[in-house]
């Protein structure tokens, strides 16, 4: 998607690249702490990471909402619509294959 952004000199709008910023550092946080929890086997981390992965859902509902609002009102285009909505999803798979390594920690 990213290549795909720059081959194509795709725009984004300042505020939507805001948003996949804070979106990204906070998915790499939690990624972080899944792997912390995965090689320490600390279970108070592991906690941690599934709490992250909630923040990561409840940030991806808003940030879809947000962007819906942005493309109804034109500062999006149809173009960047895909790729937002495309890094949104991949960003946020990770967080469930970093909950998935929470939730392996916790079950043992």
């Amino acid at each position: 998607a990213g290549q795909e952004r720059i081959r194509d000199d795709i725009p984004f709008s300042p505020q939507a690249q805001s948003e996949l910023l804070k979106f990204h550092s906070l998915v790499c946080e939690v990624w972080g702490l899944a792997v912390r929890a995965l090689a320490s086997g600390d279970k108070a981390i592991a906690r941690a990471v599934i709490e992250g992965e909630d923040k990561i859902d409840w940030m991806e509902r808003q940030l879809r909402e947000s962007h819906r609002q942005r493309l109804e009102c034109g500062i999006c285009t149809p173009k960047a619509d895909i790729l937002f909505v495309e890094t949104l999803r991949d960003l946020e798979r990770i967080g469930d294959h970093a909950d998935n390594l929470g939730v392996s920690v916790l079950r043992n």
